[in-house]
């Protein structure tokens, strides 16, 4: 029996400042690589990079990572070779005019969007993740209310047990979710999440579209 090497080349950076715009956070990553000696044949190569501003008011974050089909870090496990994944998120949080309330802190009003494609564009996945109202309080407290929509594409059918199998299609989960959390630091806490409104649908060939 032969003797198999493979080895993994990458390198990886990060910047930040804290004076963008005169007073603000901004900072970057980006990274690459390739597999030396693949076992497989396809595309060796990986690369990414991520854009963040986590500032008081504003935080946003974008992010994108390529890995090719047969990109393989050697040590560690990347669930899903063969994809491009991007993600993004915009949070505002305002204050209120007076600040003598422990349980409000700050509201915070936001979206964030995670989509995979295969290495031809067809998405694999993506959910979308909106906040149309949410709090935090001095104390450690929160309420926050989602509204979720997910889908995923299969190509093969997906068995969930020996007799059950999810058959090809593309399918569409929306829900509401909403949070509530008392302080952790209290003598008694609580903790609230209701989850209503699940539909699923099932469609043909069609893509999603954000916000549809």
């Amino acid at each position: 029996m032969g003797v198999n090497h493979q080895g993994f080349t990458g390198i990886d950076t990060a910047w930040q400042t804290s004076t963008f715009l005169e007073d603000q956070n901004l900072g970057a990553t980006a990274w690459a690589g390739d597999t030396n000696g693949a076992q497989k044949p396809g595309q060796t190569k990986g690369w990414g990079f991520d854009v963040n501003y986590p500032n008081v008011y504003w935080n946003w974050e974008a992010q994108l990572n390529v890995f090719g089909d047969a990109f393989d870090p050697t040590l560690g496990f990347l669930p899903r070779p063969g994809t491009r994944q991007y993600y993004e998120s915009v949070a505002w949080y305002p204050r209120p005019a007076t600040n003598d309330n422990p349980w409000l802190e700050n509201y915070v009003f936001g979206e964030n969007y995670n989509q995979i494609t295969d290495l031809n564009g067809h998405t694999q996945s993506s959910k979308l993740i909106l906040t149309p109202f949410g709090t935090y309080g001095f104390n450690g407290n929160y309420l926050n209310l989602h509204f979720n929509r997910e889908y995923e594409s299969l190509s093969t059918p997906f068995q969930v047990d020996p007799n059950v199998a999810i058959p090809v299609g593309n399918y569409n989960f929306d829900s509401y979710r909403l949070e509530w959390d008392t302080p952790t630091a209290s003598n008694a806490t609580a903790t609230l999440i209701l989850i209503a409104l699940v539909i699923l649908t099932l469609t043909d060939s069609s893509e999603p579209t954000r916000g549809k």
